[in-house]
């Protein structure tokens, strides 16, 4: 059976968005989705119902998890979080990123979204500031790791811009394209073993309202 990648970006967070009140926003370098952002993380996620992925990894990241959580509490399923997915260590709010709350964590995901302990320290993380070359050697180790493993056909990660890019390309290296806010990147294995895309940056998922860079 041909292998199937889902790559979907998180929705609108108060990373691209000032805060506005609608949302507490208590660590600027981790913030949270907005409304809208919510909105499109619950659209996305029955479109990721109807790809029904085996497996579900999530970024670290607040905006992502709840991205991820969105599909998930909808199918009742269970997911993990994975550092390599983690947003590019470029941004200067990303300088006091402390790791990952875990007990905020788990006060909003419960047992729903595992996240390694470790992931609540800085060290944890990609040093700053972070290439273009240690994104994509990041995402090309986690896209190595999972095709290693035979145990499963369809396959979700929730990501960040970067790292939409840096996964799409371990497969499609001319790959170019500005995700945008809980759009979908649908990958497919042929049956000598390349990867062809049956969808890029799709968003037809959203209303016209929802879609946002």
């Amino acid at each position: 059976m041909a292998r199937e990648i889902l790559l979907v970006r998180h929705g609108e967070a108060y990373n691209s968005v000032e805060p506005d009140g609608l949302r507490e926003v208590s660590d600027r370098s981790n913030p949270p989705l907005t409304p809208r952002g919510e909105a499109q993380a619950e659209a996305v996620a029955r479109r990721v119902g109807q790809f029904a992925p085996d497996r579900v990894v999530a970024s670290p990241f607040l905006r992502t998890s709840q991205t991820a959580f969105a599909y998930l509490e909808l199918a009742d399923a269970l997911g993990a979080t994975d550092v390599r997915l983690s947003e590019h260590f470029m941004f200067r709010s990303l300088l006091d990123f402390p790791g990952v709350d875990l007990e905020d964590h788990q006060a909003r995901f419960a047992d729903r979204l595992s996240v390694a302990p470790e992931l609540t320290t800085r060290d944890a993380f990609p040093a700053f500031p972070e290439s273009d070359a240690s994104v994509l050697a990041r995402a090309s180790d986690l896209v190595d790791e999972w095709l290693a493993r035979d145990d499963w056909s369809r396959l979700a990660f929730f990501c960040h811009w970067a790292t939409v890019v840096a996964v799409t390309r371990a497969f499609l290296p001319e790959a170019d394209f500005e995700p945008m806010h809980c759009s979908v990147t649908h990958l497919v294995e042929e049956e000598d073993g390349s990867w062809r895309a049956i969808d890029i940056n799709a968003s037809d998922h959203l209303p016209e309202q929802l879609r946002t860079l």
